[in-house]
């Protein structure tokens, strides 16, 4: 099991991917289709970046030096359009590292978190996906499903939507990481 120091210092030395695949397959959804489309994003740093976020909000309790400067490194990322790097998984990724550690500071999320969601909500098409982006569109289903903040940005209707266009392109998507993003959005 990887250790926050040992994270931080992956992103210290931009080891990016390396840190991905470590938390990735530490109990979190670790199929190749998913450690594919977040380590060669563009948004790579951001990705490592969020998840770390992530998993210090689950080792630590309350508000903590390394959750303050992983967040605000991570809100420093953001593009004017609310979006990661233009990359929809990204910010599917960083959103639920910023409303995870507004839960775990005990703050409503903030405007960084808000935008993210809201420019996610912009990114969906007719065809219900985002950017129609398949995978981007599940990983932001597995990151986000369940999560009122999320709804409330893309509302009840399009949330179905989003669902129902992944699970129509689901020959693109593998069947675990079906199940991943099914059960976290249920």
């Amino acid at each position: 099991m990887i250790n926050l120091q040992q994270m931080q210092r992956q992103l210290d030395s931009r080891a990016f991917s390396r840190v991905i695949g470590r938390i990735l397959s530490n109990g979190r959804c670790h199929t190749a289709t998913v450690r594919q489309r977040l380590v060669d994003s563009p948004a790579e740093e951001v990705v490592a970046t969020a998840l770390v976020l992530q998993r210090c909000c689950e080792l630590t309790y309350g508000r903590s030096a390394m959750g303050e400067a992983l967040a605000e490194r991570l809100e420093a990322m953001q593009e004017a359009d609310g979006l990661f790097r233009g990359d929809i998984a990204a910010t599917a990724v960083a959103a639920r590292a910023l409303l995870d550690w507004a839960e775990q500071t005990g703050e409503a999320p903030g405007e960084v978190c808000e935008k993210a969601l809201a420019g996610l909500g912009e990114c969906q098409g007719l065809d219900g996906l985002l950017s129609g982006d398949v995978v981007g569109s599940a990983i932001a289903l597995w990151q986000l499903g369940g999560r009122s903040a999320f709804y409330a940005h893309l509302g009840e209707v399009h949330c179905q939507s989003l669902s129902a266009a992944v699970c129509r392109s689901g020959k693109c998507v593998n069947d675990e990481f079906l199940r991943f993003a099914y059960a976290m959005a249920a």
